[in-house]
């Protein structure tokens, strides 16, 4: 059965809502997750289905490019057939399946919430040193009283 049919069988299953364990479990179950999006801030899931390890088609977009380089397969998201070459290539090639989920684990285990916050944290506390400095120094724009105190 070649590729084109199988994205025409009954194989293909379209999901309403799901709830986060079934989201996981379909996730860890799928063959490959499409994201053919034409704009996206960030990209969620693609990064939950590199955690997963299920490799990802998505369209070729900077911020996908920027956040996930070489662990994404990429298509021309205004092509259908650019899209549907895409799926062939992963269903199709091992190897590049393989490659797929070990950069994708790799990417994915660059990100975490821990980290997210330390770096939030840390970018906090630089505004506000900067903002004491400014008000210091006579900076009429720096705020009237220090950040480190409490109302």
């Amino acid at each position: 059965q070649g590729c084109y049919e199988l994205m025409d069988s009954d194989d293909v299953v379209y999901m309403g809502y799901v709830d986060e364990m079934e989201k996981w479990s379909l996730l860890k179950g799928a063959e490959l997750l499409l994201l053919p999006s034409l704009l996206e801030g960030f990209g969620i899931p693609v990064l939950e289905a590199l955690k997963a390890r299920t490799p990802v088609v998505a369209s070729d977009i900077p911020v996908f490019r920027e956040l996930y380089d070489d662990a994404v397969e990429y298509v021309d998201p205004y092509s259908p057939e650019d899209i549907g070459r895409g799926i062939c290539r992963v269903f199709g090639n091992l190897a590049l399946r393989e490659r797929l989920v070990r950069d994708g684990k790799s990417v994915a285990d660059s990100f975490s919430w821990a980290y997210s916050a330390q770096e939030y944290i840390r970018l906090f506390e630089d505004f506000a040193k900067k903002a004491n400095d400014a008000a210091s120094a006579g900076d009429p724009l720096a705020p009237s009283r220090s950040l480190n105190q409490q109302s």
